[in-house]
């Protein structure tokens, strides 16, 4: 009787599984890399100084290589910009980081008509871009003064790589 039901279990369990597949990793292929160039290691802005009021101030200052293109994309592809924007006291500091192809139309570092709008990079994403030559739109904000304002927004650098 047990050898009967040692078969009988052989023999369900032999029935229930029939075999097994492993289904292969996949490779993920990143994407096709850009390729740019600086055209300077310290970025100029049109103003080297804010004059602080009683009122709070915010705008988007252009960055540039004094006066030209910040950097070059001389073949089309993927970048990763790498950055931390320095945390400030008291309600000063920059606030945001974009880029625009200048070389695909006439606006600068504003979104208005006729375009092209800005591009929104962030730290450590992958962003597309195509050739042409590229400023940066730094966007900072300076609440009203007071005895904790801070006597200057700090510098902070930005890293591009490919992926």
């Amino acid at each position: 009787m047990a050898f009967l039901l040692v078969i009988l279990i052989i023999g369900v369990y032999a029935l229930t599984v029939l075999f097994s597949q492993n289904v292969p990793s996949t490779a993920i292929r990143k994407p096709g890399a850009g390729v740019a160039i600086s055209n300077c290691s310290n970025l100029t802005l049109p103003n080297t100084y804010i004059n602080a009021t009683l009122y709070s101030q915010y705008g988007t200052w252009e960055g540039s290589c004094n006066g030209s293109y910040a950097f070059n994309v001389t073949i089309s592809g993927a970048l990763i910009p790498t950055f931390t924007i320095p945390a400030v006291c008291c309600g000063a500091g920059y606030n945001s980081v974009d880029i625009w192809n200048a070389t695909t139309g006439n606006d600068f570092c504003s979104a208005g008509f006729p375009g092209p709008y800005p591009i929104g990079i962030s730290s450590g994403n992958a962003v597309n871009l195509s050739k042409g030559g590229y400023f940066y739109c730094i966007g900072w904000e300076v609440s009203p003064y007071s005895s904790s304002t801070p006597s200057s927004l700090p510098q902070f650098t930005i890293t591009w790589n490919t992926p």
